[in-house]
């Protein structure tokens, strides 16, 4: 645990002092987390969540920043944010080694597997697969061959117009019996709450699960699709062949999203959409027939 003024640079002003036990973000689940929040919107949701002990924000919205959090400010939150992420030796939470190779574990001899990776029974790993550390996978897995799990995520972070690599410094949790197929990513996430991937789900192939994301058991992400960083995905999902599901987006239970689509906003549990930008899937339907008599209409 440390005191914020005792973590902060000269450039970063605390307003209220307090202590911290990790760096998460705004849905922390563990107490004492120190998160960013660059508008409004984002220091109430901070507010409202218990586990959050101290908000870094804008001068400008310090006055909303709830009485018993620690408070710190700056005019670049996110920036200030990161850069003490990549100073600190650790985040107070990174996935910690752990693991072992079940006996039962098949291993191709061409495959990476990192320090600290724990594989389950009756795992088969093929050949070129890279597995790095922080990573786990429960038993009766199968992970295809040149699949990549726990490797760095897309994040953009610029510093006097350059570009900063931010090391991903949480972990990847595979449920039981799940198959991530031939050149599927699955990032590892930022912080203590790992990408997850549940029970006897699918990952086609070529497929990209971004950081902190998390998919229901018996979920399916086909061939070629993107499911953005920290999307929730929820259980009997069905993801079809190059779609896209941008970052932080909610999909419930045994929703389906049609082949090619792009999804910009929620989608309810049992809802099935399809199209760009994707909306329910029957007045895509009924549009495009509509779309196809109208000539005949006009005849």
């Amino acid at each position: 645990m440390m005191r914020l003024s005792d973590i902060f640079p000269r450039d970063v002003l605390v307003k209220r002092n307090g202590d911290v036990m990790s760096l998460d973000e705004i849905e922390a689940t563990s107490p004492r987390a120190l998160v960013y929040a660059e508008n409004l919107i984002a220091v109430r949701l901070a507010n409202a969540n218990p586990n959050v002990g101290a908000i870094l924000t804008k001068p400008s919205l310090e006055r909303f920043v709830a009485a018993e959090k620690g408070c710190a400010l700056t005019d670049d939150p996110r920036l200030a944010f990161f850069s003490l992420y990549l100073a600190l030796p650790t985040v107070w939470g990174d996935a910690e080694p752990s693991g072992d190779i079940a006996a039962s574990a098949v291993v191709h001899p061409t495959a990476q597997i990192g320090e600290g990776v724990r594989i389950g029974e009756q795992v088969r790993i093929g050949p070129l697969a890279l597995i790095e550390p922080g990573t786990s996978i429960g038993d009766g897995c199968i992970i295809g061959p040149g699949a990549r799990i726990g490797v760095d995520g897309l994040f953009v972070l610029r510093k006097h117009g350059a570009l900063v690599h931010v090391r991903h410094r949480g972990g990847v949790a595979v449920g039981r019996n799940t198959q991530i197929l031939a050149n599927a990513v699955v990032a590892r996430a930022l912080f203590r709450t790992p990408t997850s991937i549940g029970d006897d789900c699918l990952i086609g192939i070529a497929a990209s699960i971004g950081h902190g994301a998390w998919i229901g058991d018996g979920s399916v992400v086909t061939g070629g699709c993107i499911v953005g960083g920290r999307c929730k995905i929820g259980r009997g999902v069905h993801i079809g062949i190059h779609s896209a599901i941008a970052p932080g987006l909610v999909v419930g239970d045994d929703a389906q999203i049609k082949m090619g689509s792009i999804v910009i906003d929620d989608v309810a549990a049992g809802q099935v959409v399809s199209g760009n930008f994707a909306r329910p899937h029957l007045a895509n339907l009924q549009s495009g027939h509509l779309r196809q008599r109208r000539p005949e209409a006009t005849e």
